[in-house]
């Protein structure tokens, strides 16, 4: 398989500050329960955890089903409005943490949009990645280059518009020697119509830089390019699965123009909760083109599937 010598970057790290934990023993009970635990059977410590646990769970289910959802609606990482709307309509749902599960992966699917097979689509076609920095989005266009080349048989041509970060032109040019296809760096809007009117590649893939909260140069640039494009295209935001829900609803925002019409969902594998890129699709309609769960190219990048996607969400074992 192909892989890069540039992969994606990592989640950031986060590490857990114990500032809750004393210097120094303290004295009476405190200080002697875990001797107290030390002194029990195995046997004895198993059935005390069990019946902690039986009480835990008779208490959770004394509260209201709505309460208990938007409870596992929060544990997943959707928050705010989203969490109340999905939440509507749960007080006619059995009790039981199974059928409150079954309800709310019904209504999250039926909330979902997707569109696969986008390198699929007869014709010519523009794919341009946008979204902040570190998020995957030249890893995720080196993927759908392959894809389109190598699996498809298509013809291929990257149109960068990076060419603020140190070293994405050159890391472009390795792809683009690898891959066997045609390499465009665009410094102007009058670069890209040329290079627009030049190539005769079926898939056109734009790589753009990443931009903070005030910056908007690199995507009013990109706005006046695709304006300038008659060929079909697709403009798809890259969203890590880890990002928190408050801030995959700024950085929507911030890509209202050149606007974006589907979401691509990246590092799938380093996350623990998926709920807060959703933040990005659901309340909008925004459907869901790809998935990446690695940095391989061009293996980690998928079609979306619904039971899938469920499953990463609110697994059933959970």
């Amino acid at each position: 398989p192909f892989t890069p010598e540039l992969q994606e970057q990592s989640a950031p790290k986060r590490s857990v500050r114990r500032w809750n934990m004393p210097k120094t023993p303290r004295r009476g009970s405190e200080r002697e329960a875990p001797s107290a635990l030390r002194n029990m059977a195995p046997a004895e410590i198993e059935r005390e955890l069990l019946e902690l646990r039986a009480m835990l769970e008779e208490i959770n289910a004394s509260r209201p089903p709505k309460e208990r959802v938007q409870q596992l609606l929060h544990s997943i990482g959707i928050e705010g409005k989203l969490s109340q709307e999905l939440a509507r309509g749960a007080g006619r749902v059995a009790k039981d943490e199974a059928a409150l599960k079954r309800w709310l992966r019904k209504r999250i699917g039926e909330r979902l949009l997707l569109l696969p097979n986008l390198l699929n689509r007869p014709g010519r076609q523009v794919l341009t990645v946008v979204g902040p920095t570190g998020v995957g989005k030249t890893t995720t266009l080196a993927k759908l280059a392959a894809q389109a080349k190598l699996d498809l048989g298509r013809s291929v041509a990257v149109l960068t518009l990076d060419t603020f970060r140190v070293g994405a032109v050159e890391q472009w040019r390795r792809y683009a020697q690898l891959l066997g296809i045609e390499l465009e760096v665009i410094k102007r809007h009058d670069d890209f119509a040329e290079a627009i009117a030049r190539t005769r590649a079926e898939v056109i893939l734009v790589d753009t830089p990443g931009r903070t909260p005030n910056d908007y140069g690199p995507t009013a640039l990109l706005s006046r390019c695709l304006q300038s494009c008659s060929i079909t295209q697709e403009t798809l935001l890259v969203l890590p699965g880890w990002m928190r829900a408050r801030d995959v609803e700024r950085i929507k925002r911030q890509y209202e123009d050149p606007g974006v019409s589907a979401l691509v969902i990246s590092k799938v594998d380093e996350c623990e909760q998926l709920g807060g890129v959703l933040h990005a699709a659901m309340p909008s309609g925004l459907p869901i083109a790809f998935v990446c769960d690695g940095p391989r190219v061009p293996e980690d990048i998928h079609n979306p599937e619904l039971d899938s996607l469920l499953e990463a969400i609110l697994p059933e074992a959970s």
